[in-house]
C-alpha cells in the first residue's frame, strides 16, 4: 500500500528530476536499457512512475532524495484553489459579435495566441456563468 501511496504522492516531472540529478546518468541507461544516443529526460517521460519509482528506490541516495520529494507533494494537502477577478464583463452583443465572427472563420477562426484565447473563453465563461 506504501509504494501505491508513493506513486499517488509525487508528481511524475519530480521523480524524472529527482532522477536526473542524483542518479548516476550510465545507471539509469543500462538500468531501464535506454540507448546512449537517446535524450534521457525525454525517454524517462514514457516510462510509468511505478518504474521511475522503483529505479529511484533502487539505490540509499535515491530513497533519501524521494523521501524530500514527498515532503514538496504531500498526499493529503488540500487542494489548491485559484481565484480570477474579471473587472470588466463584455456585453451580450459583444459576446455574439466575437462568436460569430469565429463561427464565419471556421477552423481557420481561432487566436493566434494562446493567452488570448484563453482570455475570451474565460470571459465568455465568466459572462454566462457569473
Amino acid at each position: 500500500m506504501e509504494d501505491q501511496r508513493r506513486v499517488m504522492a509525487v508528481a511524475k516531472r519530480a521523480i524524472i528530476d529527482t532522477i536526473l540529478d542524483n542518479i548516476n546518468h550510465d545507471f539509469v541507461r543500462q538500468h531501464l536499457h535506454i540507448n546512449t544516443e537517446t535524450d534521457l529526460r525525454c525517454r524517462l517521460d514514457d516510462f510509468p512512475k511505478a518504474d521511475l519509482l522503483l529505479l529511484l528506490t533502487s539505490t540509499p541516495e535515491g530513497e533519501r532524495t524521494l523521501a524530500e520529494a514527498e515532503q514538496k507533494y504531500p498526499l493529503h494537502s488540500p487542494p489548491t484553489f485559484y481565484l480570477a477577478h474579471v473587472q470588466n464583463r463584455p456585453s451580450l452583443d459583444e459576446i455574439v459579435q466575437l462568436t460569430e465572427e469565429q463561427l464565419e472563420a471556421g477552423r481557420i477562426g481561432g487566436f493566434s495566441y494562446m493567452s488570448r484565447m484563453l482570455y475570451e473563453l474565460f470571459t465568455v465563461h465568466s459572462y454566462i456563468f457569473p
